[in-house]
């Protein structure tokens, strides 16, 4: 249930504790599972990142499909529904168009990082929101040869308010938001 702790793992791998998992699963307190819904199971190639933020399970990675469905490296698992879901926005564009290696919720809004170009119709270079079903760049994003984002954090004051909005990314990259930098 959606209330209870659960444990997930994803990778690349196709059988956990004997049961075909395809790239993800999740622990039931004795064995490995797949997150198998009536569409499918798992996802199609491998997962690079995941973020638990209430009822949903939000997966990243190389995959185009997940649970069946067409789902461009970000997908949406609904855990107390046990059901895949594309991550589409507003426009009705699915995912990224790259890999997708870090996940952060704040502020509301799931932060993306990875190697893509861009998220939905919008363009946004590495590193992208995605706010009310709305994409949105980071600044001029991450650039460089062979650039990648594989980690996103948030830093949150308890004694200021609003919080202030602070972003951090890493990876492989030498310039952020149009000045240069060392990862």
């Amino acid at each position: 249930t959606a209330n209870r702790l659960a444990t997930f793992a994803g990778g690349k791998f196709g059988i956990s504790d004997g049961h075909i998992s395809h790239n993800i699963a999740f622990w039931n307190d004795t064995v490995w599972q797949p997150l198998a819904s009536s569409s499918g199971e798992g996802v199609d190639s491998t997962v690079l990142s995941l973020l638990v933020v209430g009822d949903s399970l939000f997966v990243g990675g190389n995959f185009t499909h997940a649970g069946g469905l067409p789902a461009s490296h970000i997908a949406l698992w609904r855990i107390s529904q046990q059901q895949w879901y594309p991550v589409i926005d507003a426009k009705g564009t699915n995912g990224v168009n790259g890999g997708v290696a870090a996940l952060d919720w704040y502020d509301t809004a799931l932060w993306v990082g990875g190697g893509f170009t861009s998220a939905g119709a919008v363009h946004a270079t590495k590193i992208a929101s995605l706010r009310n079903n709305v994409w949105d760049s980071v600044g001029s994003g991450i650039a460089g040869s062979n650039s990648f984002v594989n980690s996103i954090a948030h830093e949150w004051r308890i004694y200021s308010y609003p919080p202030p909005a602070q972003i951090f990314a890493g990876g492989y990259f030498a310039i952020a938001g149009g000045g240069m930098v060392n990862n």
